[in-house]
């Protein structure tokens, strides 16, 4: 009787060839000289890019979403929340999708914590 192959095997091809590496003990940020390489690579494959108003505040939520999805999906996953190992790398991913969505709000000069409720009320005070 032949075996079903596993959900998640090693042979899945769902793994991001952009952003896989070789297996380590914890997740580290790429070195600088590669992050550029990919930047560069990526940035020669899309060919010309216009800046336009808004695609930082788009890029802003979409920071947010994979921020959200990476904490309800993963880190909150049964499997990750039973391996110590796989917690502490999920973690070190959810501070640094967090840190991203940070970092964002600053160059759009914005306080990203500062809700549009909190925001419509400071406005609307007489």
């Amino acid at each position: 009787m032949p075996k079903e192959p596993k959900r998640g095997a090693k042979g899945s091809s769902r793994a991001n060839a952009l952003t896989a590496r070789p297996k380590i003990a914890t997740v580290a940020a790429p070195e600088p000289d590669e992050a550029e390489a990919l930047r560069l690579q990526l940035l020669a494959e899309a060919g010309e890019m216009k800046e336009a108003p808004g695609q930082l505040d788009a890029l802003l939520d979409r920071a947010y979403l994979a921020d959200s999805f990476f904490e309800e999906h993963v880190l909150q996953h049964p499997a990750c929340l039973r391996s110590p190992e796989l917690f502490r790398e999920a973690w070190a991913v959810a501070r640094a999708l967090a840190d991203l969505y940070q970092r964002i709000g600053q160059e759009l000069g914005q306080e990203p914590s500062r809700g549009a409720a909190v925001a419509d009320a400071v406005d609307t005070k007489p």
